[in-house]
């Protein structure tokens, strides 16, 4: 196995990872191919900032919405249980952590399904009393979301970029409730 933190199957995937004694946490959009034993570029290009930041000594990438599908755009269903259940998933990850950091990034596909609001503010609901240090990489996009590992062209993620503060309650203010 190339991971050894999988929890999904070929539909849904709520966690991928590496341990490590201080992991950096991902939050993407959905999941796409990567499983136990394969990454796709956006595990690929983690791995990489993690070789660059060198204070993270593994990973684990969950998602604002466990359901694979190669584009979020193509997330057309939309179950409010399955939100839940990834809100506490993701809980129950974060609570044996000191300090986790979390990167924010979704890119701009965020805007693209109304109910990853909805999922957003399930998952900061379940994590609330966690003391969790949300980041984002690079400066946000034109449509102020935080930046997705692969986003943008050229992109704009680099050796030389560093990791700084997210304000997710700022951030959820400005986006429109579900």
């Amino acid at each position: 196995m190339k991971y050894d933190i999988y929890f999904g199957d070929h539909e849904y995937r709520f966690a991928l990872g590496r341990s490590g004694k201080r992991p950096l946490v991902v939050i993407g959009i959905n999941p796409n191919k990567a499983d136990a034993f394969q990454n796709d570029p956006t595990i690929r290009k983690i791995e990489e900032q993690l070789e660059v930041w060198r204070e993270f000594d593994g990973f684990l990438m969950l998602n604002l919405y466990p359901i694979r599908a190669s584009k979020p755009e193509l997330l057309n269903q939309f179950e409010k249980d399955l939100a839940i259940l990834n809100a506490a998933l993701i809980r129950q990850l974060l609570k044996g952590m000191t300090k986790p950091v979390v990167w924010a990034a979704w890119g701009d596909n965020f805007d693209c399904n109304p109910f990853l609001n909805y999922c957003l503010r399930e998952i900061q609901n379940a994590t609330i009393d966690l003391a969790i240090c949300w980041c984002q990489c690079e400066k946000p996009t034109e449509n102020k979301n935080p930046r997705h590992p692969i986003g943008g062209r050229p992109h704009v993620i680099t050796a030389k970029s560093v990791l700084s503060d997210f304000d997710v309650w700022n951030y959820l203010r400005r986006k429109p409730a579900p």
